[in-house]
């Protein structure tokens, strides 16, 4: 699930990881004691290396029962490209296009900077 930033009482109750892409803000407190919530902050419109973000995607297991959040402030740019390294990294898309195709799908506002893009 690859969102914004979500308020406490939004959060779905069947997360079972949060991946939490902020730096800007102090996550809610319900979120910060969540068990499996990892915050790798990263500035709004960054570009990370893939070397920093391959080892940060491996972290984050996929689950058949539990889905996933990858959030930023406003899920669109780190949020995107953290979830596209993401699929990439664990083989659920074969090529950047892919991931980025599917993540458009998901959620249409992820927008990639050329420099973002040529990272995935």
């Amino acid at each position: 699930m690859v969102s914004r930033r979500l308020l406490a009482r939004e959060l779905p109750e069947n997360i079972a990881h949060i991946r939490d892409l902020t730096c800007e803000f102090v996550a809610p407190k319900a979120l910060r004691t969540r068990l499996g919530d990892l915050c790798h902050s990263i500035w709004d419109a960054a570009v990370s290396s893939a070397p920093e973000l391959i080892p940060l995607a491996r972290r984050l297991p996929p689950s058949n029962q539990h889905p996933l959040l990858i959030h930023c402030a406003n899920g669109h740019g780190r949020t995107g490209r953290f979830a596209a390294v993401w699929l990439l990294t664990l083989r659920f898309v074969m090529s950047g296009d892919d991931a980025i195709a599917m993540l458009r799908c998901a959620r249409p506002g992820i927008a990639f900077g050329s420099r973002q893009h040529r990272l995935v």
